[in-house]
């Protein structure tokens, strides 16, 4: 569904670097072949629209720590969803690590995630929304 929703973004704006989502969005698989609308219905029943962000490489890694972590790294809350990620990027964590370091690295297509320079994203508008 992201590299889809990537994909679909890129032919209205070459801006966007990747796509995330949480997977408990996605509600029922789409078989390969045709894919019906009321497949993608099923799948994605919550009528969510999907747009561009842009996030600080910082914001991106302490999101990307609270998934991997369990902890929201802003508010010290739970997380209790996994992420879904597109082509562009490749991110590798490690289980044993401490809470607040178990994010290892994140490589994106034109190398390693900078904390200092800002990415737009394609995601849905109720993860940008903060909810």
């Amino acid at each position: 569904m992201t590299d889809a929703m990537l994909t679909y973004r890129r032919n209205q704006s070459a801006t966007a670097h990747f796509a995330l989502i949480n997977s408990g969005g996605i509600r029922a698989t789409i078989d390969a072949g045709p894919i019906t609308r009321g497949e993608v219905l099923t799948s994605f029943p919550f009528g969510n629209a999907i747009v561009e962000i842009s996030i600080t490489g910082d914001e991106l890694w302490k999101t990307l720590e609270g998934v991997y972590t369990k902890v929201n790294q802003y508010n010290g809350k739970g997380v209790t969803s996994v992420i879904q990620v597109s082509r562009g990027i490749n991110i590798t964590w490690n289980s044993s690590n401490s809470n607040g370091s178990r994010l290892v690295g994140v490589q994106l297509t034109d190398g390693p995630l900078d904390r200092q320079k800002t990415y737009n994203i394609v995601t849905l508008d109720f993860l940008a929304t903060g909810t």
